[in-house]
């Protein structure tokens, strides 16, 4: 909430937003989550540049844009640069800055129309797509999945000694708790309840 992440456009496109862009085009997602902090000097919920240049017009997001809980620092700003939805609630306080706003002309009612339809266009698509068969997916699949994308993401800087692949002749110690029961979650929204959860010490024993 206090910092500023300042860089050159080559450096935001070519190592920071590449991922986002991957994730936007491909995954096609119905909500994107602004971040806390600034982005060269502009609060990312009100950064017009990131959440409409970029996002919508360059990448062709069409969904639903949310703040993180909190996150928001000018409602009304965070209109005009493409916030559609602020979490939580602001108890009516940030509603009445929206309505001010378009009494007094600094905020164009028809960009509180486009966050409302968004917003709207959400509830619609969820609708639509519940059902039944909806419901029902394959625990055990995703949890290899899962495995196998964590697999991939991990990178091996230095083979001291040739250590892997581990030798199942040779005596392999674990240290500490975590071996059995993983910390494997951040905090607040992070916190899941997973139907599987396979430790270090487990996929070792099973690998050896």
């Amino acid at each position: 909430m206090t910092c500023s992440a300042n860089m050159d456009e080559r450096t935001f496109f070519e190592i920071y937003a590449a991922a986002f862009e991957g994730a936007v085009k491909n995954a096609k997602p119905y909500t994107i989550m602004c971040s806390y902090n600034r982005i060269n000097n502009v609060y990312s919920s009100e950064n017009k540049f990131l959440l409409t240049d970029v996002l919508r017009d360059k990448w062709g997001f069409d969904g639903l844009v949310m703040s993180d809980w909190g996150a928001v620092n000018d409602r009304p700003e965070g209109i005009k640069a493409g916030l559609d939805l602020e979490m939580p609630s602001s108890h009516g306080v940030n509603d009445k800055k929206i309505v001010d706003s378009v009494n007094n002309g600094t905020l164009d009612e028809k960009l509180v129309d486009q966050a409302a339809r968004n917003v709207l266009n959400l509830i619609n698509k969820y609708e639509s797509s519940t059902s039944d068969d909806a419901q029902q997916w394959d625990k055990k699949a995703q949890h290899q999945l899962a495995r196998k994308i964590a697999s991939e993401c991990a990178v091996l800087l230095k083979n001291d000694k040739s250590l892997l692949p581990l030798d199942s002749s040779k005596k392999i110690a674990f240290i500490g708790e975590f071996a059995k029961s993983p910390r494997y979650q951040g905090g607040g929204s992070s916190h899941i309840n997973s139907s599987e959860i396979t430790s270090a010490l487990d996929a070792v024993t099973e690998y050896l």
